[in-house]
């Protein structure tokens, strides 16, 4: 990422520069089409989150000293962009359907189903633009179904619905404290969302990743963001211990050849993808799951009576990170901003 600026005149006309180490990262955007209009959200972008002081439309991309890019922006772009089309029906009071683990499918409020989802995947404590920015993911999900008339699973891979009235006995003394703060970041973000190229996103978000996130080539707006925010997290580091009679039984593996663990591939953030222990090969999410392990980012060393799996942070690391969004917030940052730093290539937008 851009590690320093400067605003320099140039026939009375500011420009820009902007400077960056780690070219290889950068190297599509420099030269590809698309690239260029993924480069230009970056640039504004960092303009916005560092309240950069800049009235001119001219910006230097300049590595090791050599200006090997120059991009002509326009003014900076609306913190939410404000559609055309009137969608009154997707208002807080809009009916979704959920379809609960049972097999019994409800209506309820748009408005309840977020509060319902704040309450079951979300720390209640997060500061408030860290839970504006959830709020807008999970609406983001709910608009999916809605435009598609289909029901929404109570329970699937990215978000878990209860009511909140479930909570009642759990947060007891501060349960209206909390119904009333979430309902007040439904209200303040009302009709917003998230999309790619017009399409809405799927609600990506984890606990903590190993201070990048992830990338994963089904999803294009997931893209490798730092997070080094999440070093900090109480959920970074994890530890666990198996003899090797369980990890036996877990893995369905022979004793005798539980020690003869290859890492087959690896991911640009540290992550195995696959790996062989014995003559068996799993893919790092089957191995969580077998050892309920927090993330694919393992190390494994082996000891004469059991096997270490040491594993920096928690969940699929796709997407925004809980922590590192909240650590943002703490820093100043709007919950746009925050979107847009874990969402690069994504616009905020909003319904009339």
């Amino acid at each position: 990422m851009f590690y320093r600026y400067e605003i320099k005149k140039d026939n009375n006309e500011e420009v820009l520069f902007l400077f960056l180490t780690m070219s290889y990262e950068f190297s599509k955007e420099l030269d590809e089409e698309e690239g260029e209009s993924n480069l230009n959200k970056r640039c504004k972008n960092f303009i916005e989150n560092n309240n950069i002081k800049f009235k001119g439309t001219k910006v230097n991309i300049v590595i090791d000293d050599i200006i090997v890019k120059t991009l002509n922006i326009n003014d900076i772009d609306k913190e939410i962009e404000l559609l055309d089309q009137d969608n009154n029906y997707l208002d807080n009071e809009t009916l979704v359907t959920v379809k609960l683990d049972n097999g019994v499918s409800i209506e309820i409020t748009l408005k309840e189903y977020l509060l319902g989802v704040l309450a079951s995947n979300s720390l209640e404590h997060l500061e408030e633009e860290t839970l504006k920015a959830l709020c807008v993911l999970y609406r983001t999900y709910a608009y999916r179904y809605i435009t598609e008339n289909k029901s929404i699973p109570a329970t699937n891979e990215f978000v878990l619905y209860r009511p909140i009235t479930y909570y009642k006995l759990i947060w007891i003394t501060e349960y209206n404290k909390i119904y009333n703060r979430f309902l007040d970041i439904i209200i303040k973000t009302e009709k917003e969302f998230i999309s790619y190229k017009g399409n809405y996103i799927l609600p990506f978000i984890h606990m903590t990743s190993n201070g990048y996130t992830d990338t994963n080539e089904n999803y294009p707006y997931l893209m490798k963001v730092n997070s080094l925010w999440d070093m900090a997290s109480p959920f970074y580091l994890n530890i666990k211990d198996f003899d090797y009679k369980t990890l036996e039984k877990k893995l369905n593996v022979k004793n005798k050849d539980i020690k003869n663990i290859n890492i087959i591939e690896i991911t640009n953030t540290n992550r195995i993808k696959t790996i062989k222990v014995g003559d068996k090969t799993f893919t790092a999410e089957d191995l969580c799951q077998r050892l309920n392990l927090n993330s694919c980012d393992i190390t494994i060393i082996i000891n004469k009576d059991y096997i270490r799996f040491i594993t920096k942070g928690k969940g699929n690391c796709l997407g925004l990170s809980q922590f590192g969004a909240n650590e943002l917030a703490l820093n100043g940052c709007k919950y746009t901003q925050i979107l847009r730093y874990y969402f690069p290539t994504c616009e905020v937008r909003k319904y009339k």
